[in-house]
C-alpha cells in the first residue's frame, strides 16, 4: 500500500518519497529534444531520519573554463554516454565524477519532469537523497561546492523576468541566496522541487 504524504506518523523522508510517487511522467511516448543529458538534485541529509531543518540540496558552480554554462551554477550532472544504461546511471556516474557522490548512499526519491536547455540540452533530472556528508569536487569541471539548506531556498529573495535566446523568450526564475545566485534551467529545476515537495510558490 502506498503511503498518504499527509500521514503524520510519515519520517520527513518517507513523506518526500510519497510525494515524489504522486508526479506525473512527463516522459513518456516524448521524443527527446536535444543532447540527452542527467543531472541529480541531491538532497543531503544527517541520516535517513532527519528532518527538513537539516536538510540540504547539493549544487555546483562550474568551471570558468568550460565551453557552455561557465561559471554557471547547476546540478551536478553532463551528457549520457554510449555505456551508460539509462539517465538514471547515466546521472550517477556523472555525479560521482564531478562530486564523488556515491550511489550506495543514495536514495531516488522521484523522476523529475525533462528540461530543455537554449544551449541544446535535452535534460533528464532526478531528485535524490543521500546521507553522504563528503565530497570533492573535480576541479576541471567544478570551481566548488554548495551545500544550501532548504530552509533558505524556501525564503531567500526570488526575481522571475522574461529573457530572449536565439529570438525567443524565457521565462527565468532567480533563486538569490547568501552564497550564489541559482538561475536557468537550474533555477526551474528548484522551482519544481521547492513547489511540489515542500509547498512552495513561485512569485508571479
Amino acid at each position: 500500500m502506498e503511503s498518504n504524504p499527509s500521514d503524520p506518523n510519515l519520517t520527513f523522508l518517507d513523506r518526500l518519497e510519497a510525494l515524489g510517487r504522486s508526479l506525473p511522467d512527463e516522459r513518456a511516448g516524448s521524443v527527446p529534444d536535444g543532447t540527452p543529458a542527467a543531472v541529480l538534485a541531491p538532497l543531503v541529509l544527517p541520516d535517513w531520519r532527519s528532518s527538513k531543518k537539516d536538510a540540504k540540496l547539493l549544487f555546483i558552480k562550474r568551471s570558468e573554463q568550460l565551453t557552455k554554462h561557465a561559471g554557471q551554477m547547476a546540478f551536478p550532472g553532463g551528457t549520457v554516454e554510449n555505456d551508460d544504461p539509462d539517465f538514471l546511471s547515466a546521472g550517477f556516474r556523472e555525479g560521482f565524477e564531478e562530486v564523488g557522490l556515491q550511489r550506495e548512499q543514495s536514495k531516488v526519491l522521484a523522476t523529475l519532469p525533462q528540461a530543455s536547455t537554449p544551449s541544446g540540452f535535452s535534460l533528464h533530472p532526478y531528485f535524490v537523497a543521500t546521507t553522504q556528508q563528503r565530497f570533492v569536487s573535480q576541479p576541471e569541471e567544478v570551481q566548488s561546492i554548495h551545500l544550501i539548506e532548504v530552509e533558505e531556498l524556501l525564503n531567500c529573495p526570488v526575481r522571475v523576468e522574461q529573457r530572449v535566446w536565439s529570438e525567443r523568450s524565457y521565462r527565468v526564475i532567480y533563486f538569490d541566496t547568501s552564497s550564489a545566485c541559482i538561475w536557468g534551467v537550474t533555477g526551474r529545476i528548484t522551482e519544481i522541487l521547492l513547489s511540489h515537495f515542500f509547498n512552495w510558490k513561485a512569485p508571479s
